[in-house]
């Protein structure tokens, strides 16, 4: 049965009026869904991966190549301009860089993955790394 646009959606109204029971009745029902196993059965753990799993792996793995270029360059830059090396601020550095950079997803072995990472132009990436480190340096978040 379609509403009218002069009934009242009682939900709606329920949750601008008692706010903090309309959110538990949210969180319940998120914690409903994450009770169930992946639906895609594990997929994206076994087709995703960061260097170290590929490694562990010994199989392939899809891997943003870029991700791991700027992980591999991050102490260096961090080092000659001087950045905070704390978690937070060298995950906003990455985040940073990483948004600058076109995701490039590739098929690799572990065997593969140097040889590949050779074929990135590193000045890119190093670009959109000093890019990140100077501007999280002048405005820290912690």
């Amino acid at each position: 049965m379609a509403k009218s646009k002069s009934a009242l959606d009682k939900d709606l109204m329920f949750s601008k009026i008692m706010p903090s029971i309309a959110l538990s009745k949210e969180a319940k029902q998120e914690e409903e869904l994450s009770a169930f196993p992946e639906e895609d059965g594990g997929l994206r753990s076994r087709i995703f991966t960061t260097m170290d799993g590929l490694r562990a792996r010994s199989s392939v793995a899809t891997v943003n190549i870029m991700e791991q270029m700027v992980l591999e360059n991050m102490d260096a830059v961090i080092g000659k301009f001087n950045g905070c090396r704390c978690d937070r601020c060298r995950c906003d550095m990455a985040a940073l860089a990483l948004n600058r950079l076109p995701a490039h997803y590739i098929v690799v072995s572990p065997e593969e993955m140097q040889a590949r990472m050779e074929e990135v132009p590193k000045k890119q990436v190093l670009d959109a790394l000093v890019q990140a480190v100077i501007k999280v340096r002048s405005n820290p978040r912690h």
